[in-house]
């Protein structure tokens, strides 16, 4: 038998090569754009109380950091104030850059002035939490 020559080899290799980094290309780009669509943080005094302290309400800010996909309510999975699911409320989807409020049916009664509460927003891609406290 004869073995193959070192044209055909060397030509071989480089399509696998070129084959395999195909392959790495496209899996690590639809890694880094799945992971950078509708991640939202939380601006520095985005979460504030509002209202007399009878029916204060809880306030958040979000902002959209990613990279081309708008942000409307139903993107939102998770909305908690100190544990309690709340329905959140967008006015007009919030796109890619852009900071809204979001407003929730959740009131604190009596129970929020001089009060810390435990905030929990998340979409499909991130979950951010943070605390308020009431005055």
């Amino acid at each position: 038998m004869k073995g193959i020559t070192p044209v055909i080899a060397l030509t071989m290799l480089v399509l696998i090569a070129t084959g395999l980094t195909g392959v790495a290309y496209i899996w690590f780009s639809g890694l880094l754009t799945g992971s950078s669509e509708k991640v939202i943080s939380i601006p520095t005094g985005g979460v504030y109380c509002n209202g007399p302290p009878a029916s204060m309400a809880i306030i958040a800010t979000i902002l959209n950091a990613g990279a081309s996909s708008s942000i409307v309510a139903s993107d939102i999975k998770v909305f908690q104030v100190d544990g309690t699911s709340v329905a959140p409320s967008i006015a007009a989807p919030i796109k890619p850059g852009e900071a809204k409020t979001v407003t929730t049916s959740y009131t604190c009664g009596g129970t929020c002035a001089g009060a810390g509460h435990d905030i929990r927003i998340g979409t499909a891609s991130n979950v951010v939490q943070t605390r308020v406290i009431c005055k």
